[in-house]
């Protein structure tokens, strides 16, 4: 599953919860939401990378990641001359942005739609 997948998923969700008027257990919901959000966390963390998709996702270099596969401090979890990374092996870049969401995450319907349901939610609010 994609992140899109995974906020379509769940935009769809909140819609029919919205035109059923249903009240949910919050908790369990946002437990569901927690453990399907790990579970992509997981996925994209085993994503299997050549060294120039890494090198766009890190923020370091080709080279760079080739002299860390070669050093040992990256796991060559490719062949011998066609080394690929796992994603959560990669190093961070301090200060680089990663590209984590090639994908957009919502579609300006859907964001209106969320933001509309908010706006005209029945439901009292509890500030405090």
């Amino acid at each position: 599953m994609t992140r899109a997948e995974l906020v379509c998923r769940w935009a769809q969700r909140a819609e029919e919860l919205g035109r059923l008027s249903a009240s949910v257990d919050g908790r369990r919901l946002i437990a569901e939401f927690l453990a399907e959000l790990e579970c992509l966390f997981r996925e994209e963390e085993s994503d299997i990378l050549t060294l120039a998709e890494a090198a766009r996702y890190s923020g370091y270099s080709v080279d760079h990641l080739g002299r860390s596969l070669r050093s040992g401090s990256i796991e060559n979890v490719g062949q011998r001359g066609r080394p690929r990374v796992r994603r959560g092996d990669l190093p961070r870049k301090p200060g680089a942005l990663r590209n984590e969401m090639p994908e957009p995450i919502l579609a300006v319907n859907t964001r209106r739609q969320i933001a509309q349901s908010v706006v005209t939610s029945t439901h009292e609010r509890h500030d405090g």
